[in-house]
């Protein structure tokens, strides 16, 4: 069956009240009479309708016809049909409109006037026509059924051109083997997504009269699903533990797609935490991706490791078995875990840390584990060799370290030159809270207010510097003069840089209008906040923008 448009075209009334048209005056704006009659007459029925085609007039002002006919109840009905209601098989030039909503098979006469735009009126032609039983549509929508692959599914749509009430029956076998049925009605074309199963799966497919007493033929179709990201949208918190800290940072924040908000914890949530994801159906699950907070970049708490737990009535849990357990919270993206194809419905991700809350800005669980992720990209520029990365020591380079002068001004710290080789590697030891030394005096300007070190630390701290221009005991150190910002736990030398551009240029930096980044400034080096933290680093300096 092909599918005929109609449009219903507003015509006004004034313009015909006013158009003054002659037989030769035609140059004048009022439009012309010649050719304003249509050809080729001709109706044809179809289930719970009739379509109308003709030859369209040759006047260029040709517009719209009007069609009228006696209905069932013996009222006259006029519906317009414009130029615009093109036939799809003849094209520019044919017109093919629908008369919609019969329910009888009775003959009717269909008188078809056709206007110019300026409401000059062609010769009245009539044709008739009966359209076909209305209760029979359901067995033409079978036929018209396609389908194509989702993520471990697919999607099947179908047309229905006559407006008519049916009900579609789709059938299928899930991943577990389960058949599944969907039935949706209506009296249009319409699609319905379905799954889920991982290998081409047989659809059929019928449809029913409104009634539910006649049923069509099945069509069978098969479908091959797709690979990929499981649709974000069906996410929801099906448990947890830890919380949330409030102020908009609760659960669906990882599933929102913009890895720029953040679920937090409570503040109270120490030792591991866990949130359960609720797929909405089984799918097979292969691998998940995790994007850290990047919100506060002077955050801590960072998750240290990752487990997984998989269910399908989120009362049975077991424990998966990933390729990595680990969260190295120096990348942003680069959190992906793989594991073998299971069967869940529920995810149950766990996160162990060593403080007292901890957060995370995305979780996003895949079909399959070869597939690219969705924040690949953003993972990949991590991946970038980074010029800060040089662990070469320069000679000529200006490298931070504990004062020895200063010592009598440290706070439970200890500290060494750990590496003979490299003078500027130096191993801190906290032996209680607020543990800091200041820095040896800058023997020269700075080179600029991007701090660059290499560390390792056991654990995940805050680091603070407090801006002390003209040295020591000059001015500061002092609270609103200093810059603070975290670092993770790494057994392996990670490269650190924060930019302090912001803190030297406005009122933390500076004292009385003097800038730090002078010869001679000294800056107090604050390393965590309580003791057994032992923390490494090398090659601290400062570079330019």
């Amino acid at each position: 069956m092909k599918k005929f448009i109609y449009t219903l075209m507003i015509a006004s009334a004034a313009i015909f009240a006013s158009c003054n048209v002659n037989d030769t005056d035609h140059g004048r704006g009022e439009g012309s009479k010649d050719n304003v009659d249509l050809s080729n007459l001709t109706a044809e029925g179809r289930i719970g309708q009739v379509v109308l085609k003709w030859t369209n007039p040759t006047n260029p002002d040709y517009y719209y016809a009007m069609v009228s006919y006696v209905n069932a109840a013996g009222e006259t009905v006029s519906q317009k049909i414009s130029v615009y209601s093109e036939d799809e098989e003849k094209g520019k030039g044919y017109t093919a409109g629908k008369i919609l909503g019969f329910t009888d098979t009775k003959t009717y006469e269909f008188t078809v006037v056709p206007y110019t735009s300026f409401g000059v009126a062609g010769k009245p032609q009539t044709v008739s026509a009966a359209p076909e039983d209305a209760s029979f549509a359901y067995k033409y929508i079978p036929a018209t059924v396609t389908v194509e692959g989702d993520v471990e599914g697919a999607i099947v749509k179908w047309v229905n051109e006559y407006e008519i009430p049916v009900t579609v029956n789709i059938s299928y076998k899930n991943l577990l083997g389960e058949t599944v049925t969907k039935k949706i009605s209506g009296a249009e074309s319409g699609s319905v997504s379905v799954g889920a199963f991982v290998n081409p799966t047989e659809i059929s497919v019928t449809a029913s009269n409104a009634a539910g007493t006649q049923t069509s033929e099945a069509v069978k179709v098969t479908a091959t699903p797709k690979k990929g990201e499981l649709p974000r949208t069906n996410y929801s918190l099906a448990g947890e533990r830890g919380g949330i800290l409030g102020g908009g940072m609760d659960f669906p924040m990882m599933w929102d797609g913009k890895w720029e908000s953040t679920w937090h914890s409570s503040t109270s949530a120490a030792g591991d935490v866990y949130f359960i994801v609720d797929l909405s159906a089984v799918y097979q699950v292969a691998m998940f991706e995790l994007v850290r907070r990047t919100d506060d970049p002077g955050a801590i708490g960072y998750p240290e490791k990752v487990q997984l737990e998989v269910s399908q009535d989120n009362v049975n849990f077991t424990k998966v078995a990933l390729d990595t357990d680990v969260f190295d919270a120096e990348y942003v993206f680069n959190h992906v875990y793989r594991f073998s194809p299971v069967n869940a419905r529920y995810m149950k991700v766990i996160l162990s840390h060593g403080g007292n809350w901890t957060h995370c800005a995305e979780f996003v669980a895949y079909s399959h584990s070869d597939v690219v992720t969705r924040y690949a990209d953003q993972s990949a520029a991590e991946l970038v060799p980074d010029p800060d990365d040089d662990d070469t020591y320069y000679e000529d380079t200006e490298y931070l370290s504990p004062s020895e002068a200063l010592a009598g001004a440290a706070n439970h710290l200890e500290w060494e030159q750990s590496n003979p080789d490299n003078p500027s590697e130096w191993t801190f030891r906290t032996t209680g809270g607020d543990s800091y030394v200041p820095l040896t005096p800058l023997q020269k300007d700075a080179e600029g207010p991007v701090l660059v070190f290499h560390y390792k630390v056991t654990a995940n701290i805050n680091l603070e510097f407090f801006w002390c221009p003209g040295g020591w005991g000059v001015q500061g150190p002092a609270g609103g003069h200093s810059s603070s910002f975290g670092i993770t736990k790494t057994d392996a030398w990670k490269t650190k840089s924060v930019d302090f551009s912001g803190a030297w240029g406005g009122s933390v930096g500076s004292w009385n209008g003097r800038t730090f980044g002078k010869k001679g400034d000294v800056a107090r080096f604050d390393i965590g906040d309580g003791d057994g933290v032992t923390f490494v680093m090398r090659l601290m300096h400062y570079r330019a923008k």
